[in-house]
């Protein structure tokens, strides 16, 4: 396919497919720790398949791009053996004869990188490690069921076992073991750690060659606890407690290079929104609409107070600080009576600004902890007072005052030089938002980082329906401290996608809140706790989890025309009042292009997890579609489900605009203006872009894209810089691989693959 491109243009094809598969890779990272953390042993294997698939294509991506590089200088590079069977592996000499192979390779591969003067990286390990494949992937497999052996003191089935499957013909299958339940405890650390101890216990000796050893020294890219694998083989004749302990240690490391939680410190993050489909149909509990949670997260930091002198006995004080505004720090106090529930918070009289929002959560959030924790416990992290910092990234904010007093173009480019967390140079209440859900995002790490901290919810619980209740009670205080800050009772999937992440969602029956949407509610805590009871079937709002296929990235622009949502909203409901049989025909259209939409993105995810010859078809069938715009995909030569899947929905969407369009019309609302259709109509013609649309309420204020390479999105971008119409500012984020509520530290904290944490708590520290 490359043949007839040029040295440079087969280099720049090749390096850009890396980096694509290798973002692929990152997703399917995240998703394995997220079922890891819920157990789902299913998804687990799905993952784990669909990841050496993608592995495998990367690596030849890079073995391509390393071609190309060495035809410089003339140095062919060594041909990696042949991929080995199941069958070949039945027998020790299969075993022997495909280690011998990946030694001799591995070899002659560091010999080629000496003479060519490339460097060797982890990613030349790829070809080993899909190689040896079926050998690790069978030992991992066997120890499923050595651990129970081990589990049930039977030494004697444990040596059995390990001969059997090690050194003899007629083993087990492997897809018996596959319909085995899993362990959660299959990283690459635990697999070693586990091959050894068993070993150990059954007299035998084990050593790695110097390829494993070289694979597993580079696996830090996939493997969390990595970080001391260099230390674990560096120790000779280990005994099994030993082993033992280094996985313990490393399930317990908090954050490495000297970052660790510490006394009292927590940090939580709640993500954006885009509201891909169900504008408007999302306020009626009988239409459902897409929301897809973006990277753009707000992060809220709670500890100690570093002035230790309190009021008197009973009074403490909390700050609370929005580093990226003038004049954003509130000081509160809470006040608890000795032997009452009732924990109260007022604001300091001499401030000179209020914070609505922050104030009503930690008025209702201290006020329910009052009832659900020991009072004592609530008054023991009170002591030394808290220190609240709440943060949001860049993107809940427009950028074009900073990037012109820069200097800067308006470009992805541009905004990358922008500092984390940087600061608007105005206050909160004259900032440029972009639509993202700042306050839902705000409310929700807030409330939620609250109730963690005093210990009234808990997301590393074992048991999945006390996590489900916590999850539970967290989005339910957070959508009423919203909407009590709002004034009304919203359709509330933006902070349903703070809570959940990216789902189809149908919302609440608003009656569930309207009994205590009044500031007197304070006064009546026991009331308000059994309306946010997460057991209260009231809350009928349903949440289906929904994430976009691989190598469909979502792309987000702010216009900087503007609209306002309120009045949108108020004059489309003015319509279907006036005009109820008009509009509900409408909407019930609108409402099942939608959730057509929905079920065809879904029916894609699900064919990009199927076998290894589905999964390549399925990666081939996108690379293919990328080239071309979609209005050509139907002439493709090369048909299959994938392209079929992916016209559909082209076409699918293409109809709910025109319904949307429709509403525009009857309704008088500019829902798509023309001027937005216009620059739709443009991105659409970019080859490689499924959809591209008008998020939530639509209107003047932002528009999406959903493309399906990096060469599409770049070139989506140069629509936007050069659309005269209107300015069209692109957003950094995409869609979260993370999911909803995550604790960053503190609780159940995630650290990214090197165990180092990530820029944003660096900088939420530093605050």
């Amino acid at each position: 396919m490359t043949s007839a491109l040029s040295p440079f243009q087969r280099q720049a094809y090749w390096s850009s497919r890396f980096t694509e598969l290798q973002n692929d890779l990152q997703i399917l990272a995240a998703e394995y720790t997220r079922a890891r953390n819920d157990k789902n042993y299913d998804l687990i294997h799905s993952i784990q398949e669909n990841t050496l698939v993608i592995t495998g294509l990367r690596a030849e991506a890079y073995n391509q791009l390393q071609l190309v590089l060495a035809a410089a200088v003339n140095h062919p590079k060594p041909t990696p053996p042949p991929t080995r069977r199941d069958s070949d592996l039945e027998s020790c000499s299969g075993v022997t004869a495909l280690a011998d192979s990946i030694d001799k390779y591995f070899n002659k591969l560091q010999d080629w990188h000496r003479r060519t003067s490339i460097p060797m990286t982890p990613y030349d390990v790829d070809v080993i490690w899909s190689n040896i494949l079926p050998l690790s992937h069978r030992f991992l497999l066997f120890l499923v069921s050595v651990r129970r052996s081990l589990d049930a003191g039977d030494h004697a089935a444990v040596m059995k076992a390990f001969r059997e499957k090690c050194c003899s013909s007629g083993v087990t299958k492997i897809d018996t073991y596959r319909r085995m339940v899993w362990k959660p405890t299959q990283t690459f650390l635990e697999f070693v750690a586990e091959f050894k101890h068993v070993a150990m216990e059954c007299g035998l000796s084990f050593r790695l060659p110097d390829a494993a050893k070289f694979m597993a020294n580079n696996f830090v890219r996939c493997v969390p606890h990595s970080w001391h694998l260099e230390r674990f083989f560096a120790i000779e004749n280990p005994d099994a407690d030993t082993f033992d302990a280094m996985v313990a240690s490393g399930e317990q490391q908090a954050v490495a290079a000297g970052i660790t939680a510490g006394p009292g410190r927590l940090i939580v993050s709640a993500p954006g929104k885009v509201l891909i489909a169900g504008g408007y149909l999302v306020l009626v509990p009988t239409f459902s609409g897409l929301v897809v949670a973006t990277d753009a997260r707000f992060y809220t930091l709670i500890r100690p107070n570093s002035n230790k002198s309190q009021p008197s006995s009973g009074k403490f004080k909390i700050t609370v600080r929005s580093p990226q505004f003038d004049n954003a720090t509130w000081n509160y106090r809470v006040t608890i009576q000795e032997g009452s529930k009732d924990v109260k918070v007022s604001a300091s009289e001499e401030d000179s600004s209020r914070n609505t929002f922050v104030e009503l959560a930690l008025v209702y959030s201290f006020g329910i902890l009052g009832h659900l924790v020991p009072v004592e416990s609530i008054v023991q992290k009170l002591e030394t007072g808290l220190d609240i910092v709440i943060a949001g990234n860049n993107d809940f904010y427009s950028q074009r005052n900073e990037l012109e007093k820069s200097g800067l173009q308006l470009n992805t480019e541009s905004l990358r030089k922008i500092p984390l967390f940087a600061p608007t140079h105005t206050t909160l209440s004259k900032v440029s938002k972009t639509g993202l859900g700042s306050s839902a995002a705000l409310i929700t790490s807030l409330v939620s980082a609250i109730f963690i901290h005093f210990g009234a919810s808990n997301l590393q619980q074992q048991d999945s329906d006390s996590v489900t209740n916590s999850t539970k009670l967290l989005h339910n205080a957070a959508q009423f401290v919203h909407c009590l800050a709002q004034g009304k009772v919203g359709s509330g999937f933006d902070v349903s996608s703070a809570v959940w992440g990216s789902h189809t969602y149908r919302r609440f029956s608003p009656e569930v809140l309207e009994s205590v949407m009044h500031q007197d509610a304070k006064n009546d805590i026991p009331a308000l706790i059994k309306v946010l009871d997460p057991k209260q079937t009231a809350w009928d709002n349903v949440v289906v989890p929904f994430k976009l296929a691989p190598r469909l990235h979502l792309m987000l622009a702010d216009i900087d025309a503007g609209s306002h949502t309120p009045t949108l909203v108020s004059n489309v409901l003015r319509w279907r009042k006036n005009k109820p049989e008009e509009a509900n025909a409408l909407w019930t259209r609108l409402g099942a292009a939608n959730d057509k939409v929905v079920e065809l993105l879904k029916r894609l995810d699900q064919l990009s997890k199927g076998d290894e010859s589905t999964t390549k078809e399925y990666y081939d069938a996108i690379q293919r579609a990328s080239a071309i715009p979609a209005s050509e995909w139907p002439s493709l030569q090369e048909m299959n489900a994938t392209t079929e899947l992916l016209i559909l929905i082209n076409k699918e969407f293409s109809t709910v605009r025109n319904y949307l369009r429709e509403m525009s019309r009857l309704s008088g609302v500019p829902v798509e203006p023309e001027e937005q259709t216009r620059l739709l109509d443009a991105c659409l013609a970019v080859p490689g872009v499924l959809m591209a649309g008008v998020p939530g309420a639509g209107g003047f204020d932002a528009i999406f894209c959903i493309v399906l390479s990096d060469d599409s999105r770049k070139s989506v971008e140069r629509v936007w810089s050069n659309f005269t119409e209107m300015s069209v500012g692109p957003l950094l984020c995409k869609e979260s691989v993370e999911g909803g509520l995550v604790v960053e530290l503190g609780q159940c904290q995630r650290h990214d693959a090197q165990d180092q944490p990530s820029e944003e708590i660096r900088a939420m520290l530093a605050f």
